[in-house]
């Protein structure tokens, strides 16, 4: 069975190219371009993994990570990986601080991503 990711980010043409991406590496990928409503859609979509852009006008992805790790209606937690364009420090510590699965600098290219997926749900 196929691994379901959800990607949130504010922009729409960074979503269409990571669901490309992790489409063609053989995950069931949603997306969203906009913060609010992420929980109802996570909440419906139950995926595997939420890949949360860090820097959202709003409702950015480490303030969506608590409210995720939080819920308590949630039976099954998804794994949790930020991205953004941080450098991979700045990145890696917000992901520590935060309690998120992993991390992936947008700037490290599509393998890496498909990779920081694989990791996170423990399929490398």
């Amino acid at each position: 069975m196929k691994k379901r990711v959800f990607v949130l980010d504010d922009d729409f043409n960074e979503c269409m190219l990571v669901k490309a991406v992790l489409t063609r590496a053989g995950y069931d990928v949603d997306v969203q371009s906009e913060p609010n409503g992420a929980m109802s859609s996570i909440k419906n979509v139950r995926p595997d993994l939420v890949m949360l852009d860090v820097r959202m006008p709003g409702l950015g992805g480490d303030t969506l990570a608590s409210i995720i790790q939080g819920d308590k209606s949630m039976l099954r937690k998804p794994k949790i990986v930020f991205f953004s364009n941080l450098s991979e420090a700045e990145l890696k510590a917000l992901a520590e601080k935060n309690g998120a699965t992993g991390y992936h600098c947008k700037t490290n290219g599509p393998i890496a991503m498909v990779e920081a997926v694989k990791k996170a749900l423990a399929e490398a």
